[in-house]
C-alpha cells in the first residue's frame, strides 16, 4: 500500500464497501504480479529483484533482450508504457518499480518462467 493519494482513496472506499485490508492488499498485489509477469524484458527484471531500489542502465550495457538494447530507455519505454510495472527515472539514470505494490510483488512473489533445456 502506498501513499499516493489516488491510492489511499481506492483503499479507503474499497473498505467502506466492506472489503478486507487483506482482500484488498492481496488484489492490488495479485494485479502487480501480473503486470510482472507480463513485462517483456525479464533481464531488467532480474536485476531489479536483487537490488529493488533501483538499478542503473548502465549495468545493461551489451544486453539485448527481444532485439531491444536494454541501455537505452528509449528503446525499453514501448514495454514500460505496455505494462506500467517499470519506469524509468531519469535523475538518476535508474529503473525503478512504478509503484509500491510492484515492488513488493518482485521480491516476495514475482519469479521468471522457467525454460525447459
Amino acid at each position: 500500500m502506498g501513499t499516493i493519494p489516488l491510492h489511499v482513496r481506492e483503499f479507503t472506499n474499497s473498505l467502506e464497501n466492506g472489503e478486507s485490508a487483506a482482500d484488498y492488499i492481496e488484489e492490488v498485489l495479485c494485479a502487480a504480479k501480473r503486470d510482472l509477469s507480463a513485462f517483456t524484458h525479464e533481464p531488467i527484471l532480474e536485476a531489479l529483484k536483487l537490488s529493488p531500489d533501483g538499478v542503473r542502465i548502465k549495468v545493461f550495457r551489451g544486453i539485448e533482450s527481444k532485439g531491444v538494447n536494454l541501455a537505452e530507455p528509449k528503446q525499453v519505454a514501448l514495454a514500460m508504457k505496455e505494462r506500467n510495472a517499470i519506469i524509468y527515472h531519469h535523475p538518476s539514470g535508474e529503473y525503478r518499480m512504478a509503484s509500491r505494490a510492484h515492488r513488493t510483488a518482485l521480491i516476495e512473489r514475482w519469479s521468471p518462467l522457467r525454460k525447459s533445456p
